[in-house]
């Protein structure tokens, strides 16, 4: 009999039932769980930039920068875990920092970053050097390969640029980031928005500059959908008057294909479009956000009212055109850090931070459904809730069943937050996912189609910063496999065993034995005292407290009663046989027969001795004829069971005469 368990790649299956039926208790709905927050990186350097990701079968994989063990330079730690196993110890892949990471649904991997190469300089003074783009790949099961550079700039000596990266469920991958090119004056600086894209299992295309020629872009993201289309979106910085502008617009192409030239402007009704997002369905819907505020205007009597920044977004089937702009936020109030989920069927998931009517700051979330649009701020729920002090840095992940989950960091000292929505359901109440009393910085958070998540950010211990995850359980346990034998035997060892699995670490499996005993383990053995029919039970456990039990009976018959006779020794001096006797078990055993002593020992190792002596008629021809043949019967009657074996062998008592003469005259 075969189980599938939805959302999650794994079956059950029964093994070694010999007879009878295995009944699994059906678990009970699991109320999706945090788990306790678990340390990735060592206590005593600073760790930075914490990214989280989770593929189909629940493995996560977390990534950060963290300052080397001497000197202020930054290096890249990756930390992985297996479904049901806890995170690994973290893994160097070399210097650098602003790690970003993709994950596909089968477990494949993309990590980009940017390095900082210095170049030598006479004489030494501050470092002169450029940022190197360098990618690492993880195929399924394995580990990260060595890191490839995919672009470099020119020298620099500023921060280093921004770098977006995207890969769909089937493992294609674009990477988006902005060039920047230094010029003599500093302040005529022009930025570029390049990109290269990856197919499945292959590598990195060649860097390809995606903004018009001449334009100051920046802020970039990218997306890709399920074929391999890919969608990147960015700012341009215009100046008009005395004023700055910035309009959005976006690229289309094709993994491996390139991109569209020259890229289009999309639809604002906001002179600023900044902290652009994007993403894109597996057809290929791609929604776009943006924080929209208006450029300072004046009149004859002077300033004009300026409307607060609100979330403005775009929606369009690739590679074009695009319906909006629609407000997503309430237009009289400020709101910013706008982002946006899409899963495979079109559903968008926008969150925000709102500023209220009392200057506090709050998470907001908005739905839009599959080829529709944002319902404007109508559709606006509140995640937080201001009495827990100011929310900030949301972060967002969406699965393909409409499971949402954003968290937040939120008070002082920052607790991170976090908040769920099944599918067509609301945005439960925030709760707290990291240690009250110490700050917990920058949540990342990346939700499985089993609607499992895991959560990350930065926590302080008061010295530096540590890289920190939990993880959301929430489905109880299944049983991949048990083995509970249908028959046994009084005093034989029965072994049992069971395979329980969670996407989260199982923490105990037991069994109870149906006679007022039991064991805990995968794998355990039991002997039974007494015949019978036992109820057995197994139960596991994991760590939410979520547990799942199978059950069945098992017979127990009685042993299997028998009796061997071993060694013998004859005593000529006596005219007796010692004769050792082996049983199958406890019990007694007895010997008797005609011409012999009857005689009774309990044996309790298996093991007796008993000594056939003649009696009567027998020992008066015994002593005349010095030796006679008898044939005692042995029997033996177990402890369990009503069996009762007898053997008769021929036994022939021999005593010396001479003694037998001197014993006569002795009398």
């Amino acid at each position: 009999m075969l189980r599938s368990v939805p959302g999650r790649d794994a079956t059950l299956g029964l093994a070694c039932l010999l007879l009878g039926l295995l009944l699994f208790a059906a678990p009970a709905a699991a109320a999706p769980t945090w788990l306790p927050p678990q340390d990735l990186s060592a206590p005593l350097r600073s760790a930075n930039n914490v990214h989280v990701v989770i593929g189909g079968s629940g493995e996560n994989i977390a990534v950060w920068e963290r300052q080397e063990d001497k000197g202020i330079a930054q290096i890249i730690q990756v930390a992985s875990r297996a479904p049901g196993e806890a995170f690994s110890a973290p893994v160097d892949l070399g210097a650098g920092q602003q790690p970003q990471i993709a994950m596909s649904q089968g477990g494949e991997a993309v990590l980009a970053w940017w390095r900082f190469k210095q170049i030598p300089v006479e004489p030494p003074g501050l470092p002169i050097g450029f940022y190197a783009l360098m990618a690492s790949v993880r195929h399924p099961g394995g580990g990260f390969s060595a890191p490839t550079e995919i672009a470099q700039l020119e020298p620099n000596t500023g921060s280093p640029p921004q770098v977006q990266l995207d890969m769909n469920d089937a493992g294609d991958a674009v990477l988006a980031w902005m060039r920047r090119e230094p010029k003599p004056d500093p302040e005529t600086d022009v930025r570029t928005i390049e990109a290269a894209t990856r197919p499945a299992g292959g590598v990195f295309s060649a860097p390809e500059t995606i903004s018009k020629e001449g334009d100051d872009a920046n802020q970039p993201a990218a997306a890709v959908d399920g074929s391999g289309d890919v969608i990147a979106v960015w700012a341009v910085r215009e100046e008009i008057g005395e004023e700055i502008a910035f309009s959005p617009q976006a690229a289309v192409g094709h993994v491996g294909g390139g991109f569209s030239s020259p890229p289009g402007i999309l639809p604002a009704d906001r002179e600023r479009a900044t902290g652009l997002d994007v993403g894109v369905s597996f057809a290929g819907e791609a929604t776009v956000v943006w924080e929209g505020s208006e450029i300072p205007k004046e009149d004859e009597e002077g300033p004009l009212p300026v409307n607060p920044p609100v979330i403005e977004s775009v929606s369009g089937q690739l590679p074009g055109p695009f319906s909006g702009p629609v407000a997503l936020s309430d237009e009289a109030r400020v709101s910013f850090d706008p982002i946006v989920k899409v899963n495979a069927g079109g559903e968008a998931v926008a969150v925000w931070t709102f500023v209220n009517e009392t200057e506090d700051q709050i998470i907001q979330a908005s739905t839009k459904p599959p080829g529709g649009a944002f319902p404007g701020s109508s559709g606006v729920v509140d995640l937080t809730a201001p009495t827990a002090g100011n929310a900030n840095r949301p972060a967002l992940s969406l699965n393909d069943s409409g499971v949402a989950m954003a968290v937040w960091e939120q008070g002082s000292p920052s607790v991170v937050r976090a908040s769920i929505r099944e599918p067509g359901g609301s945005f439960s109440p925030g709760v707290p996912i990291s240690v009250p009393g110490a700050d917990a910085l920058f949540p990342d958070v990346a939700v499985a189609p089993s609607g499992d998540a895991v959560a990350a950010w930065k926590r302080s211990n008061g010295a530096n910063f540590i890289a920190q995850a939990a993880g959301l359980d929430a489905n109880p346990p299944f049983f991949r496999s048990v083995s509970i034998p249908a028959h046994g035997t009084v005093g034989v060892p029965v072994a049992f065993s069971a395979d329980p699995f969670d996407v989260w670490p199982i923490v105990s499996t037991t069994f109870a034995f149906g006679d007022g005993t039991g064991a805990a383990g995968r794998s355990v053995s039991h002997v039974y005292g007494s015949a019978g029919v036992y109820p057995v039970t197994v139960t596991a456990t994991d760590a939410a407290g979520n547990p799942v039990s199978a059950a069945t009976t098992i017979s127990i018959a009685p042993q299997r009663a028998w009796i061997r006779l071993g060694k013998r020794r004859r005593n000529r001096k006596k005219g007796t046989i010692l004769v050792t006797v082996r049983v199958s078990g406890p019990g007694r055993v007895i010997l008797r027969g005609r011409g012999v002593k009857r005689r009774q020992k309990r044996a309790r190792s298996g093991r007796v001795k008993l000594l056939v002596v003649a009696n009567g008629k027998t020992q008066r021809r015994l002593s005349r004829k010095g030796k006679v043949k008898v044939r005692p019967a042995f029997v033996f009657r177990p402890d369990n069971g009503a069996a009762n074996v007898r053997r008769k062998p021929v036994l022939v008592l021999v005593k010396k005469q001479g003694q037998n003469r001197r014993s006569r005259g002795n009398r």
